[in-house]
């Protein structure tokens, strides 16, 4: 029924990389970024003479190397690739440096450390010799830099929050900081500071400012004012009386493209901690002492994180992979809490052990790569390649009640290895292929390719309670193997979805349907329900796939669609399947089972018109791409519950769990500086160009407590809306009131109330003539008759109402 504080970024890298040094001034200080890159993140480290004598603190964060003088900070920021793919070896990233100065400041003192962090163990090499623990703080402060106006540095999540404090008596207006090393200055769509750089954007994120009146966070609407390479802040009405707190944040640093974090797999291990499988190019994903790993090998390396079940502790964190590329596709523990991770990899150093089934790189373009962490994530158990001399990459893992593990993917590889007595063992024109290995992963015990002359692609296993295999794909193959009494042995045209079940050891089809319609339909994941039947996710372009009569929606809505279908143990029946999806295209995620036996759905919608239900988290679609949960009964037949998950900006929903409560733990990634978080969660801002989010949600999927939301109306503020410009969203609690605030870029302000009334819907139309032609920020605030406010929302416009003049036609 609610929210649950829990949604966070993990760090990402803006890209510290290969150079030595930066100067942007005769004033910056010069500093090895190669050796700054590979220390850990103690707070703000005390210079030791490791760097000129001008820094006086410094430390690493997600964007690079920070360092503080008494009168600047400076961040130190390296380009990297605008794809998501590997950079090619041997290119060179350039860096620039970006100092902030404050402007008309009083005299500075020296900057001083703040609230000391006694478990920093750092230690230095300095011209071979050792030097350690040098004094490190959880902040630093500038002081009073101007009339009642004090600036602190905040260690925050491999970030350095930035805090401006207004005492009473103090003026927000005398804030003052000049960029330098920027080009220009921008406010973006979202309140975001955009610096424009030579290596490209670099983004901090929209302000945040609040006053503490009797122990409650009170929100004050601010923006950016920005004049030249300087920028400010303008606020909305506050009380003079008491501080007000400014917080501005570096991230979401889009230098060339920013680093990346897709998370791949969502756990649930048996004592309840939540572990992330993911891939990384940030060399500062954050890790933990002690782990298997805590420096980046390659291109991509995989990462795998524990978190604690409220998602606001990160136990144990490592890096895993070789010097390409290495990402993840799938994980499953075994019975002590050991973690068998399969993934792609294009490195031929990946770290393999002693006795593996095969030690060495394959060949060609892509291995398959198993490999087994302990329980803590200090110790590589076990690793293996599997793959031939093509092109070969995993789909999914299991392991077996006996302790074996099979790994299923795709192949082009004619020597891919097999083992045992194959159903297939004969390779065509790219086939799934499974294996099944000792716990050990030292030897493959057997093996089997499925496919024919088409393309035929795995992309999901499963196992059932006796040990028979259960595989999904798609095909393009008139020819593909299917079994005598199955549902469809025909091929309906372009891919279809196939779903077949193999003994245990990969010698025979027990049998093999297939399911779709005359265009593209593809599999997703598969999952044996304790019944006996089999249901199956994934995505259709087809409007004559299957649906059944009584499923909860059998009309195909467009684009992309999701489907899920029920079949019979034997694979002879469909008994339901169901669409789900809006005009504009879905994407698959994954399925999972609620204890009553409804079905969860997780993945992504750019479809405005997504089923989500009026009383879900959030029904409304918020741009782009959002995640999407859906809760369908166990029969198909309703959809018990549904909601959107995200921002303005491209957010991806790929995995899901269920706690030990029922409560819905959803994994993605995210590239929104705006999406939604939750005060106490491990992270509460986005650091990079792409980032994994977790959110944690009743299982009814709506919220229990006060909330908020503005809908973007999709039209910016112009000369024919401008004098009623209509803004609308939904609230938690009906009856009760919404304020709203327009604020431009000066000291113009508008606002109005109205009230949430039923159906949770709100609506406002406000006069926005006498606010300034440029960027406007809309802020909504809603209160319940009981307990905390709303965290407000916030919807930014551009108003341009200046028409044109009519050309002089002569």
């Amino acid at each position: 029924m609610r929210l649950f504080p829990g949604i966070f970024s993990l760090t990402v890298w803006l890209g510290l990389g290969a150079f030595s040094s930066v100067s942007s001034a005769a004033a910056a200080p010069a500093f090895s970024a190669t050796a700054a890159s590979s220390l850990p993140a103690a707070g703000f480290v005390q210079n030791d003479g490791r760097f000129p004598e001008a820094v006086r603190f410094w430390t690493q964060t997600f964007a690079g190397t920070l360092f503080v003088t008494d009168s600047e900070i400076v961040h130190t920021l390296a380009e990297i690739p605008a794809s998501d793919r590997p950079r090619l070896s041997g290119t060179a990233a350039q860096a620039i440096a970006l100092r902030e100065r404050f402007i008309d400041a009083f005299p500075l003192a020296t900057v001083r450390g703040e609230r000391r962090n006694d478990a920093a163990q750092l230690s230095f090499i300095k011209g071979g010799s050792s030097a350690s623990s040098p004094s490190a703080y959880h902040a630093v402060t500038f002081g009073e830099v101007w009339p009642g106006v004090t600036v602190q540095l905040q260690a925050r999540a491999k970030n350095a929050e930035k805090l401006f404090v207004v005492d009473p008596g103090g003026s927000v207006s005398d804030i003052e900081v000049a960029i330098d090393g920027a080009d220009a200055l921008a406010v973006g769509a979202e309140g975001e500071l955009i610096l424009y750089t030579q290596l490209g954007p670099v983004r901090m994120t929209a302000p945040k400012a609040y006053q503490l009146l009797d122990g409650a966070e009170v929100p004050v609407t601010v923006r950016y004012r920005t004049a030249g390479l300087r920028y400010g802040f303008t606020v909305g009405r506050y009380d003079p009386h008491e501080p007000l707190i400014i917080d501005p944040l570096l991230a979401s640093t889009f230098v060339g493209g920013g680093s990346v974090d897709r998370l791949k797999v969502l756990l649930q291990a048996s004592s309840g901690e939540l572990v992330v499988v993911g891939a990384s190019n940030s060399t500062a994903y954050p890790t933990t002492a002690g782990v298997y790993s805590d420096t980046l090998a390659g291109d991509f390396d995989i990462v795998v994180s524990k978190f604690s079940s409220d998602l606001k502790t990160l136990y144990s964190s490592t890096y895993l992979g070789g010097g390409d590329l290495d990402e993840p596709v799938a994980a499953v523990f075994d019975s002590v809490g050991s973690l068998y991770v399969v993934a792609e990899t294009g490195s031929n150093d990946f770290p393999t052990t002693a006795g593996a089934a095969q030690d060495t790189y394959g060949g060609g373009y892509r291995d398959i790569v198993v490999a087994k962490l302990d329980s803590s994530l200090t110790t590589l158990e076990a690793a293996t390649y599997i793959g031939g001399d093509t092109y070969d990459v995993p789909s999914g893992i299991e392991r077996s009640s006996a302790g074996e593990i099979y790994v299923a993917g795709y192949t082009t590889s004619t020597d891919f290895p097999l083992a045992g007595s194959p159903y297939d063992s004969t390779q065509e024109n790219g086939d799934s292929a499974i294996v099944r290995l000792s716990a050990d992963l030292s030897t493959i015990t057997a093996g089997t390719l499925l496919g024919a002359t088409g393309l035929d692609i795995s992309y999901d296993l499963a196992l059932e309670a006796g040990g028979t295999v259960i595989l999904t794909g798609a095909t393009t193959g008139a020819d593909f193997p299917t079994t005598a009494g199955a549902y469809d042995t025909t091929h309906n045209g372009n891919n279809d979805v196939y779903l077949a079940r193999l003994s245990g050891d990969l010698s025979a089809l027990l049998a093999s349907t297939l399911l779709g319609g005359t265009n593209l339909d593809v599999s997703a994941d598969v999952l044996p329900l304790p019944s006996g039947a089999i249901a199956v996710l994934g995505t259709t372009q087809s409007s004559n796939f299957p649906a059944t009569l009584g499923a909860a929606d059998i009309t195909y809505a467009g684009s992309n669609d999701l489907f899920v279908a029920l079949f019979s143990n034997d694979l002879g029946t469909l008994s339901t399947a169901t669409f789900l999806g809006g005009a504009s295209a879905e994407t698959a995620g994954r399925l999972i089972r609620a204890a009553n036996g409804d079905l969860y759905v997780v993945g992504s919608s750019r479809s405005s018109d997504y089923p989500a239900t009026s009383t879900a988290y959030d029904p409304t679609h918020n741009g782009d791409n959002d995640g999407v949960i859906t809760r369908l009964s166990n029969n198909l037949s309703a959809i018990v519950a549904s909601t959107f998950l995200g921002s303005s900006a491209s957010d991806t929903a790929t995995a899901l769990v269920l706690d030990s409560s029922g409560n819905v733990v959803v994994g993605g990634s995210t590239t929104s500086p705006s999406f939604p978080t939750t005060t106490g969660a491990y992270s509460e801002i986005i650091q990079g160009s792409r980032d994994i989010f977790l959110s944690m949600l009743t299982p009814d999927l709506s919220l229990d407590g006060a909330y908020v939301t503005i809908t973007d109306p999709g039209v910016q503020v112009n000369a024919a809306n401008v004098s009623a410009y209509v803004v609308s969203g939904n609230c938690s609690d009906p009856g009760q009131s919404v304020s709203v605030q327009a604020v431009d870029g000066g000291s113009g302000m508008v606002g109005g109330s109205t009230s949430c009334v039923s159906g949770n819907a709100w609506s406002l139309t406000l006069g926005l003539s006498s606010l300034a032609e440029g960027g406007v920020t809309i802020t909504a605030n809603h209160a319940p008759a009981s307990g905390p406010s709303a965290s407000p929302a916030v919807l930014n416009r551009v108003k341009d109402t200046i028409v044109p003049a009519a050309p002089v036609i002569t």
